[in-house]
């Protein structure tokens, strides 16, 4: 489900649907990256379409408590759909790059 890439500090998710059936296993896919880094992780999103609230308080929860350790996670690649998703939740300040204009 999440997979390393050539970068050591971008991991790709390769599940179409995060939703709560696959909250397991990425929580612990996920403990697995952010262990193989010191200092911040990319979730690259390219091929996912759907993602629950329960993938989403994972995230969160991830960020809040690896914030206070000075690691960074951060999604890229996220369809104009899930940044619509985050934005009306307010959560594209946390988890989206800043972007340049």
């Amino acid at each position: 489900m999440i997979t390393k890439t050539e970068n050591p500090r971008v991991f790709k998710v390769n599940e179409k649907d995060l939703d709560i059936l696959s909250m397991s296993t990425f929580e612990s896919e996920l403990d697995l990256a952010l262990n193989a880094t010191s200092d911040s992780v990319s979730l690259d999103f390219t091929e996912v379409e759907e993602i629950s609230s329960a993938i989403l308080g994972i995230l969160l929860a991830k960020k809040m408590k690896l914030k206070k350790k000075g690691i960074e996670i951060n999604l890229m690649n996220v369809s104009n759909y899930l940044q619509r998703i985050l934005k009306i939740l307010h959560l594209s300040e946390y988890f989206l790059p800043a972007k340049v204009y």
